[in-house]
């Protein structure tokens, strides 16, 4: 603009040209790519007709300037981009180290007890670990008012559902305290446990929710392992339970020793306990099995000679030695074992 005083379509901007001693103006946009990222600006104190000369090399200053600033923004953003991968690359290690901390105390047979004190010191709060019935399977400090076993059962149709670790808000009704976080341990479809400590969901940063991940991993593994050991003990007794009982009543001394390596003395008189379980569905019996032979073998495990439990001919078998010094009859302690750990069949 030759003079800004007398071109119509600069009468908003005179009063500022007045005020800063200009009368001429050339303005070229800053191009990079489609983008016009700002004008360079020349001015004339006096009334001043611009050469093509001179536009020419405002163009080429402008598309200097232009590169510049995108060269800054690209380096910019390359900085923000260096910064976010270094943010990844840290926590990817931080969630490694996380990971080789809890499976070390699964190699070290630190049991679920070891994986909740190891869960407890890298979240900084205390953990209750329990089964799906609510249970308490391990907790890694006690003077802590952890939620209730009932309140605890009272939560188990209300588990996240979306991924094995997710995390959620325990409020789901009852009389569940506020400020206690859950999340599922599951083996398969199913949820073999839970993961209780205090906070709320806005509490944890990424490296605790990554290890509440990974001590599900790692707690479930834990779980798989015994749980396959227990059915190869199962499986093994079932075994010697079938050859006691097919052997036409003579006891051959292979036979006492295989009993012997497993703790029970087929020398003494035995009571011969028999129970069955009816269900409404077969998957549901199935389950209840599983929980009623093994609440009956957790019972028989704390008595010696210890008594010989298994499945047999579709029903529950066991052999309580007669010499056993106990309070309750057995046969009383076996219903009362397998009430509590079905009490959803008959």
């Amino acid at each position: 603009i030759r003079d800004v005083r007398i071109e119509p379509e600069f009468a908003l901007w005179a009063g500022v040209a007045q005020d800063q001693g200009y009368r001429a103006i050339v303005a070229v946009p800053l191009i990079a790519g489609t983008e016009v990222l700002g004008t360079l600006n020349g001015y004339y104190a006096s009334v001043h007709t611009f050469t093509r000369y001179e536009i020419e090399r405002l163009i080429l200053l402008a598309n200097h300037a232009a590169i510049a600033l995108t060269s800054a923004r690209r380096l910019e953003e390359l900085r923000a981009l260096t910064g976010s991968l270094r943010e990844q690359r840290d926590a990817l290690a931080r969630s490694e180290q996380i990971h080789e901390r809890l499976l070390a105390v699964t190699l070290r047979s630190g049991g679920i007890a070891g994986i909740a004190a190891a869960l407890s010191d890298l979240i900084g709060r205390p953990v209750l670990i329990d089964d799906a019935r609510g249970g308490e399977i391990a907790r890694s400090a006690d003077g802590v008012d952890y939620p209730t076993a009932a309140v605890r059962s009272a939560m188990s149709d209300g588990e996240p559902t979306a991924s094995p670790a997710t995390v959620a808000e325990a409020v789901d009704g009852a009389d569940v305290p506020t400020g206690w976080l859950v999340a599922s341990v599951r083996l398969g479809s199913d949820v073999a446990a839970r993961i209780w400590f205090p906070g709320t969901l806005d509490s944890l940063d990424p490296l605790q929710i990554r290890a509440v991940e990974h001590a599900s991993i790692v707690i479930s593994v834990e779980l798989l392992r015994v749980q396959t050991a227990a059915e190869v003990e199962r499986r093994v007794r079932g075994e010697l339970l079938t050859d006691v009982l097919t052997g036409s009543g003579r006891l051959t001394p292979q036979l006492v020793q295989r009993a012997q390596r497993l703790g029970h003395d087929l020398t003494v008189a035995h009571i011969a306990i028999v129970a069955t379980l009816t269900g409404s569905g077969e998957v549901a019996t199935r389950r209840a099995w599983q929980r009623a032979l093994s609440a009956v073998t957790e019972v028989a495990a704390g008595y010696q000679p210890r008594p010989l439990v298994a499945i047999h001919g579709g029903v529950l078998v066991a052999l309580w030695p007669d010499a056993t010094d106990t309070d309750v009859p057995p046969g009383v302690m076996v219903h009362r074992a397998m009430t509590r750990a079905a009490p959803d069949v008959t």
